[in-house]
């Protein structure tokens, strides 16, 4: 992403994110698919060899076709502290700081429902367990299809309308669509909410990124997006361990529920950092330290 990100033209940024996370997301989705065939076909080890071999093939890939203009920044006798304090204050500033808390909290929601699920679908409509995962199977894979379509659609669009604007609408479909899912009296009406909320989720990560690449100077994107990585999979972490426990303790209902108010407080968020104008907030300037 911070490749992408310092790479492609600013007028596309959106776009180019959004490819990149429609790729994730295909890939995610047919990932199991494929490799659950492969290991009936050819036994797990010829299909982790197999997969050695894709790793393999997108680094070649990587390595013969991406071109990067890479100048490095002549930083002075900026070392050390201080620049671990230059870094920092691009990481503290008040939209990448929401941008993150964005993405903390969209991972947990969506990592939060994935383990109970397929027990909360099978406890809905009576059905084995082999029933409830396949069901269970097919909702995340229409999550993972509307959330490549819409990474792409709406990457160009916020291109197009701003950033800013596809990331509220976003986030306000995301709490629309996973709201009523304390409430399902159905697995089809599961399935129906999830592929909705991917549509929701996808557009919501290259419009993060590229708020993100429009508030940092090139020369710290590598460092503010491990940042913002870094703290999207620790969202990833918590979630599930929230949500089992919810679902152990007070029920499925619950569980679900405080997902929904999680991706509320997400929405409050980023609706008063909209409101307050602290989108407008010019990054930081850095000094550098002078020589001599």
């Amino acid at each position: 992403i911070a490749l992408v990100a310092s790479t492609a033209p600013r007028d596309q940024m959106g776009y180019a994110l959004g490819m990149i996370q429609t790729a994730v997301f295909a890939g995610a989705s047919v990932g199991p698919f494929f490799g659950g065939i492969l290991a009936d076909l050819i036994g797990y080890r010829a299909t982790f060899l197999f997969s050695s071999v894709l790793f393999a093939a997108g680094g070649a890939i990587v390595f013969f076709f991406v071109r990067e203009q890479f100048v490095p920044v002549e930083r002075g006798s900026e070392r050390g502290v201080a620049a671990i304090k230059g870094s920092r204050a691009w990481l503290l500033t008040s939209t990448v700081l929401a941008m993150t808390s964005v993405l903390i909290l969209m991972r947990f929601v969506q990592m939060g429902g994935r383990p109970i699920l397929p027990l909360f679908i099978e406890d809905l409509g009576g059905y084995s367990e082999a029933r409830a995962a396949s069901i269970s199977g097919l909702s995340f894979g229409l999550m993972g299809l509307t959330s490549a379509i819409s990474s792409m659609v709406l990457g160009r669009r916020g291109d197009r309308v701003g950033h800013r604007k596809i990331l509220v609408a976003c986030l306000i479909g995301a709490v629309v669509t996973y709201v009523p899912m304390a409430a399902v009296m159905s697995a089809w009406q599961v399935i129906a909410l999830q592929g909705l909320f991917g549509f929701a989720a996808g557009g919501l990560l290259p419009a993060t990124n590229a708020i993100i690449a429009a508030s940092t100077p090139p020369e710290r994107r590598g460092a503010v997006f491990g940042f913002t990585a870094s703290a999207g999979a620790m969202g990833g972490f918590i979630g599930p361990l929230v949500g089992a426990g919810l679902a152990a303790a007070f029920g499925f209902r619950v569980a679900f529920g405080f997902l929904a108010f999680v991706l509320l407080v997400a929405t409050v968020v980023i609706l008063w950092h909209e409101l307050s104008g602290r989108f407008r907030t010019p990054a930081p300037v850095i000094e550098e330290p002078t020589r001599g």
